[in-house]
């Protein structure tokens, strides 16, 4: 992966729950007021150029969904240096559903009014966390968006590791108590374990990808 260059401004995308919320106050520790946020519709924008300097970094901290037009590309071109955190799609998907459901009465979670059942929500395309990436992902070219675009890649699956190899590359100092806990949503259905091998077809580049990262912490 890329060296991180104080001398530009660095986008961390957060993946609905991949641990963004808690990890972003690890960063607000690290970066203070220059961590600035990229949520909600529209999300506000941010003069880059006034807002960053070498001594005093920015970070741009949010959902850079290109599925819904809030992609880094179309907001902030500018930007070429990234961090995120993945998780285990089955794992995603599940926690994004019960997430879901728990919310589909609030104004500000419309979108998940017609999220049907968990096998039907299980079997859909719309939630692929490729959307979050910096440039489109296809089967060919997702190792050189990784090797080219991103400083780091955590999992949340090795939470302590991640943050500690991100600031590493950040040159931020890490404290293992700073590591958040990460709530888990709770599962009120069975969950259908014989979808799996559906789901794993469906997202079939997300587990690509998902893998390649993984198999980085496997190695040590």
């Amino acid at each position: 992966m890329i060296e991180y260059d104080r001398g530009k401004p660095l986008i961390f995308t957060h993946i609905p729950k991949t641990a963004g919320t808690s990890v972003r106050a690890v960063f607000e520790g690290w970066f203070g007021d220059n961590l600035r946020h990229h949520y909600g519709q529209p999300p506000e924008r941010h003069d880059v150029e006034a807002l960053h300097s070498p001594e005093h970094p920015l970070v741009l901290y949010g959902h850079f969904n290109g599925g819904r037009n809030l992609a880094a590309w179309e907001h902030y071109p500018q930007i070429d240096q990234f961090v995120t955190i993945l998780r285990d799609p089955w794992e995603r998907h599940l926690s994004l559903y019960f997430f879901a459901k728990r919310r589909q009465s609030w104004k500000n979670y419309s979108h998940f009014k017609s999220i049907g059942t968990l096998e039907e929500f299980l079997q859909g395309e719309e939630t692929n966390f490729h959307n979050f990436f910096p440039e489109p992902l296809t089967r060919e070219n997702f190792r050189d968006v990784i090797e080219s675009r991103f400083v780091e890649i955590g999992i949340v699956e090795q939470l302590q590791a991640s943050l500690a190899r991100i600031s590493d590359r950040l040159g931020v100092p890490f404290d293992p108590g700073q590591v958040p806990h990460v709530n888990a949503e709770p599962r009120e259905e069975e969950i259908p374990t014989w979808l799996k091998d559906r789901f794993r077809g469906i997202h079939a580049l997300e587990y690509e990808v998902y893998d390649y990262v993984r198999e980085t912490y496997e190695r040590g």
